[in-house]
């Protein structure tokens, strides 16, 4: 647990976050696009550096999600450490997730982050007194607060 906690902290964390937030959603959309689009025949080398980057803290997001879903680590924990932090990852990384999953042909890919973000939603939700507290409900609203709109194919019910 300490060791993944200096991971949040470490340096390469931080500048992968801060190139995350100079990005923005729109050009993390676009690097995906440069690196992945159909067409592309050759990588720019300063777009697959700040690919390798700004993908870091989202590959952390990743490994925690795994670790919870071996359950590794509690829920609990995660929520209480990092889960506003993951909520606004998903949030600010989830239409790239989306692309690359679709240009690269890998609907795996980064998985365990939007089940991580998932299950932070959901606690979110069980944490306030005025919000269901089934299951069901819990997870009806986490999907609508991650994705919008209503509960399609990505259910979690």
């Amino acid at each position: 647990m300490t060791e993944l906690s200096r991971r949040w902290d470490d340096p390469f964390i931080l500048e992968s976050v801060t190139l995350g937030r100079e990005y923005a959603p729109s050009g993390t959309l676009e690097l995906v696009e440069a690196l992945w689009a159909s067409g592309v025949t050759k990588r720019e080398t300063a777009d697959l550096k700040d690919w390798y980057k700004v993908s870091a803290y989202i590959n952390l997001l990743e490994t925690i999600g795994v670790y919870l879903s071996e359950r590794v680590i509690s829920e609990g924990i995660v929520y209480k450490l990092w889960g506003n932090s993951i909520i606004e990852a998903w949030d600010d990384w989830r239409e790239t997730v989306l692309r690359l999953r679709e240009l690269t042909a890998t609907p795996e890919a980064l998985e365990h982050f939007e089940g991580l973000a998932r299950a932070m939603a959901a606690r979110l939700m069980w944490e306030r007194e005025d919000e269901p507290r089934n299951w069901r409900d819990r997870a009806i609203l986490a999907s609508q607060v991650l994705f919008g709109g209503n509960d399609d194919d990505r259910s979690l019910v």
